[in-house]
């Protein structure tokens, strides 16, 4: 399902659908205003192809994926204890809105498959970790039926808008040290006549709104580098959509994927991004995750999860650590019991499990934080 655009692409990954947005080439400058148990049901084993390849502009390398039976919460100890291991939010679709043909709640999990807790009602989307594991930034619906960007803390509470006016304020992204946040903003509604999307910058209580980017680029989903001098974003070109980097001193931007690429991550470390690919065979709507390197001048390609026409994965994220990688995982493509949940597999591709489904209703956008001491 695609959404508004960029905004709220909620399910299967896929592209933004920004062919069907005209771009603008005219600047544009933010609103400044400020003001301040589900059970885990058990999903059918995602399948994975052991020794499958691609290609991404660079270098092919192959990883055997493994599958394990889905994690069970009730036979995990942990429930009330804080996770070593972080904290990951995600989105639930929930059901059908008149607005946007969908209702998508934040929950958040711990990464063993306990202390599951729903943190908003609804109309939120792009959860966002800071550093610390305190606060959670999303994109938020207000009255207006615009996009803001707000925050709470990590149990739900305090909530604080950043962001006001009409338009579009979504896909947060926390500087290294918290004290500043990217995303992409249009004072344009969706499917208006010259909506596009440019980078932007705020501090984090919402102050001083400033572009990050090319005003004339029509550029969304930003994601700065683990050492803040870069941001990692989309671009949609009217003919396709290439994975960027730009450097934030010097204002060089390189093409890490001409096109085929969606939900770009950085790696812990900063030097590779883990993305959806777009699958190789006409109809499928899941393509495989792949990891590229893109600490060199050559960016190589490894394959972590194979996307299919049956099952595949979307969105991926890295654990804080590096270690692991949790992403949406779909099942049963194409038929009644389609089904979207939240898998965890290891930063290799291997023991991929279930963490969280729930049948009936879609989980996505995943983030992964720090514990909250």
């Amino acid at each position: 399902m695609v959404v508004m655009g960029s905004v709220l692409i909620a399910a299967c990954g896929g592209s933004n659908g920004r062919d069907d947005l005209q771009a603008s080439q005219a600047a544009v400058t933010p609103d400044t205003t400020t003001s301040s148990d589900v059970a885990v049901d058990e999903l059918a084993p995602v399948v994975t192809t052991p020794d499958s390849a691609t290609t991404v502009d660079g270098g092919t390398e192959s990883v055997a994926a493994t599958t394990t039976a889905p994690s069970d919460p009730t036979n995990v100890s942990g429930e009330g204890v804080p996770d070593p291991t972080g904290r990951i939010a995600f989105g639930r679709i929930m059901a059908g809105h008149e607005r946007n043909d969908q209702l998508m709640a934040l929950y958040a999990i711990d990464p063993d498959g306990t202390d599951l807790v729903q943190l908003t009602d609804g109309d939120s989307a792009f959860p966002a970790w800071s550093p610390d594991g305190s606060r959670l930034a999303f994109t938020l619906a207000d009255s207006d039926q615009a996009w803001q960007i707000a925050t709470i803390a990590a149990d739900g509470s305090d909530l604080q808008l950043l962001t006001s006016g009409a338009g579009v304020h979504e896909a947060p992204s926390w500087s290294p040290d918290g004290s500043w946040i990217a995303y992409d903003y249009s004072p344009i509604p969706p499917h208006g006549p010259g909506f596009h999307t440019v980078l932007y910058r705020m501090d984090a209580d919402g102050s001083n709104h400033e572009p990050l980017g090319d005003p004339d680029a029509n550029d969304y989903e930003p994601k700065i580098s683990p050492d803040g001098r870069s941001v990692l974003f989309q671009r949609w070109t009217g003919t396709e959509e290439p994975v960027m980097i730009r450097d934030l001193v010097t204002g060089q931007e390189n093409t890490v994927l001409s096109a085929g690429g969606h939900n770009a991550s950085w790696s812990p470390d900063g030097e590779a991004i883990v993305v959806q690919t777009d699958p190789s065979t006409a109809g499928w709507i899941w393509g495989p995750i792949v990891r590229i390197d893109v600490s060199g001048a050559e960016t190589e390609a490894t394959e972590l999860y194979p996307g299919g026409d049956e099952s595949g994965g979307f969105k991926p994220v890295y654990s804080p650590d590096g270690s692991h990688i949790a992403f949406g995982c779909g099942h049963d493509a194409g038929t009644p019991d389609y089904d979207e949940a939240i898998c965890v597999m290891n930063a290799d591709g291997t023991d991929v499990r279930i963490l969280v489904d729930s049948p009936g209703e879609w989980d996505n956008e995943v983030a992964w934080g720090v514990t909250n001491s």
